[in-house]
C-alpha cells in the first residue's frame, strides 16, 4: 500500500516495526510533505482576505506549486522504501565462491546508487519548495506566520535526514570517486537549505516578537 493511502497509525506502526522499510528516508519525505502542507495552509488562509488582495495571484500560484510538491513527497517516501528493499536483499546473496562474491559486490554497488539517489532527489525538491518560504513569510497572513516557521523546520528535518541517508550509502560504495560526487552535491544542498531555513525562521521569530 502506498504511503498516501495509509492511515497515520498504520504508517507509524510500520515505521516503528522491524520491517526493513519504511525507514529514515521514507520518514524524511513524509516530514517534507507535512512541512509543505503547512506552507500551503498559510497561503490558503491568506487567499481571499481583503488586506492581502494585492498578493492574490501570487498566493494562488504558490498553492498550485506546493500542492504538486506535497504529493510528490509522499511518492518519494515510497520511492525511498522501494530503493532500500533491493539493497537489503543484495546483502543476503550467497558469497561462498569467488563468482558469488563478485556478483554480490556488483549487485550491492548498483543498489547503493539507487538507495542514494532517492534521498538526493528529495533534497533537491525540498530546495525547490523553500524558494517560496520567504515570500510566504512576507505576504502570508500575520495570524499564520508561526506556521511558516513550523513548515520550514519540518522541511529542514526532512533535508537533514535525507542527507544522512545519502552518506550512509556512499560510505559503502566501492567507487569512491562516484561516492564523493554524491557527497559533495548532498552537502551543498544541505548547506543551502540550512541557510534558507535559518534565515526564514529568524524572520518568523522576529515578526512574532514585534
Amino acid at each position: 500500500m502506498l504511503t498516501k493511502d495509509k492511515t497515520l497509525l498504520k504508517y507509524t506502526t510500520e515505521l516503528g516495526s522491524k520491517l526493513p522499510a519504511p525507514g529514515g528516508g521514507s520518514a524524511a519525505a513524509v516530514s517534507a510533505s507535512l512541512g509543505t502542507s503547512l506552507l500551503m495552509m498559510v497561503a490558503n488562509l491568506t487567499i481571499g482576505k481583503k488586506n492581502y488582495l494585492e498578493y492574490e495571484a501570487r498566493l494562488i500560484e504558490i498553492v498550485e506549486f506546493l500542492t504538486k510538491k506535497y504529493s510528490l513527497f509522499l511518492d518519494l517516501s515510497d520511492k525511498d522504501a522501494e530503493a532500500f528493499i533491493p539493497l537489503s536483499i543484495a546483502y543476503k546473496l550467497p558469497r561462498n565462491t569467488e563468482k558469488e562474491q563478485l556478483l554480490r559486490k556488483s549487485e550491492i554497488e548498483k543498489c547503493l546508487y539507487q538507495a542514494a539517489n532517492a534521498p538526493l532527489e528529495l533534497m533537491k525538491e525540498i530546495r525547490a519548495v523553500l524558494s517560496y518560504s520567504q515570500k510566504l513569510c512576507e505576504i502570508g497572513s500575520r495570524l499564520a506566520i508561526s506556521d511558516v516557521g513550523a513548515g520550514i523546520k519540518l522541511l529542514q528535518a526532512g533535508c537533514d535526514t535525507a542527507y544522512l541517508n545519502v552518506i550512509i550509502n556512499t560510505k559503502l560504495m566501492q567507487d569512491k570517486s562516484k561516492a564523493s560526487v554524491y557527497d559533495e552535491e548532498a552537502l551543498i544542498l544541505k548547506n543551502e537549505i540550512s541557510d534558507i531555513c535559518d534565515k526564514v525562521y529568524k524572520l518568523v521569530c522576529d515578526e512574532i516578537k514585534m
